[in-house]
């Protein structure tokens, strides 16, 4: 079993950015999360980003970057692994409604070139690429949804113009909005959908370091300041509940601590889940089936990697795994089941790894 940490509460009020709030967790619990492991591919090199997709017949699908793009993936029974391309540096891989891969990726065509945002699918049976968008460059970190229609809705930093960039197929072809660009916004950002397909995107705001979020759900882009305290903002991860509530997890570099902020009750109120650890910039958020938020993320004083889940009704959190120096590049999602898997790196023997919630 899997000890619960307890915090301290703490009330801060930050004007027009929202109410800051430290949950106090309970070591009373219904549901304590228990895990199986799996290790998978060695990397001679540091592993840069995992992320995973269980498809609709709970196959697990990962992509991970160590400045080549692989793909591994259990669907034929056993582990596979496959090199898609060499000089990629973060990916992100879903599933559509016919179980069809799609990967987003921050990469270059050569070790020469900037680094663009690309595009690769395995439609006809093999992996194909091709890039969103030509001669701007991309910064190192990229997200990617489907909406309901199986269209892709990416997210990424336009190093060029120091901006938040959107790109999304759904005509068919790829068009690209500029978002934000009143500062050096988009370095690190998230993006989700609601049942209508809007866009939510959580971002970092790099000159002013604040946590922004943005919304095309009334039709145009709406920008909203969540967080302005110094140096927050960093790796969000954002998604939506069933009702289209954006939820939000990200690091206070300045307390090393991981936030979560919510505009469920109409404005946002920003909460405290562990100020105890080092957080460090590897956080992962999903909402499960019961509207239940689940975090992933890497502690790097005790080199472990922690969940924080409000499953039990009040947010609680676990050690994961702490052999070795394992949690970095964490991703979790949740399959039909209702079941937890966490994709991570295990850097003490230079290996991926998942966790898979019994």
């Amino acid at each position: 079993m899997l000890a619960t940490l307890s915090l301290a509460a703490i009330v801060v009020l930050l004007g027009c950015a929202g109410t800051t709030v430290t949950i106090t967790t309970t070591t009373t619990t219904t549901w304590i999360p228990e895990f199986n492991f799996v290790e998978l591919d060695s990397s001679l090199t540091p592993i840069l980003s995992t992320s995973l997709s269980v498809d609709n017949d709970n196959k697990i699908n990962i992509a991970y970057t160590n400045s080549n793009l692989h793909f591994v993936s259990n669907k034929n029974g056993t582990w596979e692994s496959q090199l898609i391309c060499a000089n990629a540096y973060d990916a992100v891989i879903v599933t559509d409604s016919s179980n069809n891969l799609y990967i987003a990726y921050c990469g270059r065509k050569t070790v020469f070139d900037s680094v663009e945002a690309w595009y690769a699918d395995n439609l006809s049976g093999s992996w194909e690429t091709e890039e969103i968008e030509s001669d701007i460059s991309a910064g190192t970190k990229i997200h990617c949804v489907l909406d309901s229609n199986d269209k892709s809705h990416i997210v990424y930093y336009d190093t060029v113009h120091d901006a938040l960039k959107y790109a999304t197929n759904q005509s068919g072809i790829w068009a690209t909005t500029i978002v934000d660009s009143t500062a050096d916004v988009g370095e690190y950002s998230s993006i989700a959908l609601d049942e209508n397909d809007h866009a939510y995107i959580s971002y970092k705001d790099g000159t002013n370091w604040d946590l922004k979020y943005a919304t095309n759900n009334t039709g145009t882009w709406q920008i909203e300041l969540v967080d302005n305290g110094y140096h927050v903002g960093d790796t969000p991860s954002i998604s939506t509940d069933s009702s289209g509530n954006a939820h939000i997890a990200y690091l206070d570099f300045t307390s090393n601590a991981l936030k979560y902020a919510t505009n469920r009750n109409g404005t946002w109120e920003i909460s405290t889940l562990d100020n105890t650890a080092t957080v460090w910039i590897d956080i992962s958020l999903v909402i499960d089936h019961n509207d239940k938020e689940n975090i992933s993320y890497y502690d790097q004083a005790s080199k472990r990697l922690k969940l924080a889940t409000n499953r039990n009704g009040t947010w609680e959190t676990y050690v994961v795994d702490s052999t070795g120096d394992v949690g970095q590049t964490s991703f979790i999602t949740v399959d039909s089941n209702n079941k937890l898997y966490i994709s991570y790196s295990d850097t003490t023997n230079q290996k991926l790894k998942i966790a898979l919630e019994q």
